[in-house]
């Protein structure tokens, strides 16, 4: 077919909107007869170009490509056979199309026999995707896309409102548990101060008065002895044990007050503490006392700290007292969970199965493990005659926390 000049199509008639009827023409698949007419003689079959509005497409239908197209005043088709894969897909709904092809009027099949043959389709045959060429690509802001991104913003907004509230009732909370805190804090604060004062008023009240009658005790009752003369040496075992007994508890109380103002005056470190509190002993032979550490040192309370220096000071005390010994040694042992205090001595050592116990008047044993089960620790005690002494404290550090 010899090629023409395009004749322009957007002159044809097309019925008005909703299949009005044009002059009382009969209507059959959108197009008048009064259309056919003038299609039949003006287009058909000619190679137009006109320009259309891209409605719908689809690929890969009998091997055809197909468009929807549509002028001001009708719609058509248009079909691309054999393209080649994805040729059209680069155009886009509502796009503004320029199209090129020969104009094909199909004609409705129970008509094709009679007289007066009805139109029903008008399709556009294209040559090649270079027939389609695309004018003005719609915005990208389509009516659903607007919608779908308001109800974004709605979702995010309500989220963040949702967010926010359950932020603030979270600082709510946290305020409160930190006001709480806070008070708790300043009670223990002012409860400890308290304690402290009370402890030095207790420590200097001790000194001042029991510290000064034990001592006074002590001389009368040497006094007493002497100007007894000759008394029955039963009476004078009585006298020098109970002078002695005077002699343990004054000392034992000198250890006690010694060992309160070192945990309130001492350092913060334990191990620290341990070495001023040794070095302030002055009744405890110099240079004879050991004190070292293994593992990382966590911190202890002051209360614990005070137990634990007691129990040391006794003993120490009781090592030096009973078993003359020339080295003592105190291993701190710092674990992850837990805390192992050693005090070592290489004096006379005894037999535990045969040591005194509270009913005779000796505490000392007794009272440190009464410490340690206090702390919820343990006391572990090995000596044997001859060959020292070495008493172990285990305290969890957890319990102490």
């Amino acid at each position: 077919m010899e090629e023409s000049a395009a004749v322009p199509i957007l002159a044809l008639p097309h019925p008005p909107p909703r299949r009005v009827r044009e002059r009382g023409a009969t209507e059959r698949g959108g197009v008048t007869d009064h259309a056919h007419r003038r299609i039949t003689r003006l287009a058909t079959g000619r190679l137009v170009r006109f320009e259309a509005r891209l409605v719908d497409k689809s690929e890969g239908e009998s091997n055809r490509a197909r468009l929807v197209i549509a002028t001001e005043r009708m719609s058509l088709h248009a079909s691309l056979p054999n393209p080649n894969p994805g040729a059209l897909q680069h155009l886009r709904r509502g796009s503004r199309l320029e199209v090129t092809g020969i104009v094909q009027l199909m004609f409705a099949p129970e008509t094709l026999l009679t007289a007066r043959q009805t139109p029903g389709t008008i399709e556009v045959l294209l040559r090649s995707p270079a027939d389609v060429v695309v004018l003005h690509a719609p915005s990208w802001w389509t009516r659903n896309r607007i919608l779908n991104l308001l109800w974004g913003v709605l979702g995010v907004l309500f989220a963040a409102v949702v967010w926010v509230g359950v932020l603030r009732r979270q600082v709510e909370r946290q305020a409160l548990k930190i006001t709480e805190t806070i008070r708790i804090h300043r009670d223990f604060e002012l409860e400890l101060k308290g304690a402290r004062e009370e402890r030095y008023r207790l420590a200097a009240d001790l000194h001042d008065s029991l510290q000064q009658h034990l001592t006074g005790a002590s001389y009368r009752m040497e006094a007493a002895l002497m100007r007894l003369g000759e008394v029955p040496d039963t009476v004078r075992e009585q006298f020098t044990a109970a002078r002695a007994a005077l002699e343990r508890t004054r000392t034992g109380l000198r250890d006690c007050l010694l060992g309160l103002r070192h945990v309130e005056e001492g350092p913060a470190e334990f191990p620290a503490l341990l070495r001023h509190a040794a070095d302030g002993m002055e009744h405890w032979p110099k240079g004879t006392v050991e004190i070292s550490t293994n593992g990382d040192p966590f911190p202890l309370s002051r209360q614990v700290m005070g137990s634990l220096l007691l129990f040391m000071q006794e003993a120490v005390g009781n090592a030096f007292k009973h078993g003359a010994p020339t080295r003592v040694q105190v291993r701190l042992v710092y674990d992850r969970g837990s805390l192992e205090m050693t005090v070592e001595d290489n004096g006379s050592g005894f037999d535990p199965q045969l040591a005194p116990d509270a009913s005779s008047g000796h505490f000392g044993l007794e009272s440190m493990q009464h410490r340690l089960r206090w702390l919820g620790g343990t006391t572990e005690i090995t000596s044997q005659p001859g060959h020292g002494t070495r008493i172990v404290a285990n305290l969890l550090k957890a319990r102490e926390s």
